[in-house]
């Protein structure tokens, strides 16, 4: 009996992927074949520091440093610019490229109907979600559906935070959504947290675009 085991970080070529352009409130990777419009007004950072916000992906989650990374960041869009104050959690889209290559082998899922693989799927992305002092006060939401091509896996959760303010200790309520696919040798991963429905239907509602479609956009 053989076992498929994970390929080494080091053997892993996403570090040399291209990290896209903006323009505008346009994201665009040419090599990953797509194109995401976010939030008119919302701000990029030039250098996503995902730590500052507390998501991100954890390329080993038990804790050992990869040699090479098997994630890039490509994309962290805020409400508010940075340094500004505000009053709860600042909105947030985390775009990410992950190598899945770089963990046991699982099947993307070929259709909606593929339970297994859709399961699999966020499973593992769960396994490696970066975030804060977090509870889970709901179930993840799963909606896996076909789109320009593509099967999008999204789930949903509500959590509780904990926050460190002004030497306060507490709780606040926030709510996420994320969304899985493959484009080409590797997962695209679309984050989006907020406080609250309106900004989180906001982010839902922003447009994601693939090479092989002509002018019809995603609206989820």
């Amino acid at each position: 009996m053989s076992i498929a085991l994970a390929r080494p970080a080091t053997d892993s070529t996403i570090g040399r992927m291209s990290a896209g352009e903006v323009s505008g409130n346009i994201y665009r990777n040419s090599e990953l074949g797509f194109r995401y419009e976010f939030p008119a007004g919302w701000h990029v950072s030039d250098q996503p520091k995902t730590a500052e916000h507390q998501f991100g992906w954890k390329d080993d989650p038990s804790g050992k440093s990869a040699i090479e990374r098997c994630s890039k960041t490509l994309l962290l869009v805020t409400k508010h610019n940075e340094g500004v104050r505000i009053n709860g959690f600042d909105p947030m889209a985390l775009v990410i490229a992950v190598d899945p290559g770089c963990f046991p082998p699982i099947p993307f899922p070929q259709s909606p109907g593929d339970q297994k693989a859709v399961v699999d799927v966020v499973m593992q992305v769960l396994n490696h979600l970066k975030t804060p002092e977090v509870a889970a006060k709901s179930t993840s939401r799963v909606h896996p559906f076909a789109y320009a091509g593509h099967v999008i896996v999204e789930f949903s959760q509500s959590l509780s935070v904990a926050i460190h303010e002004s030497g306060a200790r507490g709780l606040e309520n926030i709510l996420s959504s994320v969304a899985v696919t493959s484009t080409d040798r590797y997962w695209t991963i679309w984050i989006f947290v907020a406080g609250n429905d309106a900004d989180l239907g906001t982010l839902k509602s922003s447009k994601i675009f693939f090479e092989s479609q002509s002018s019809q956009g995603n609206q989820r």
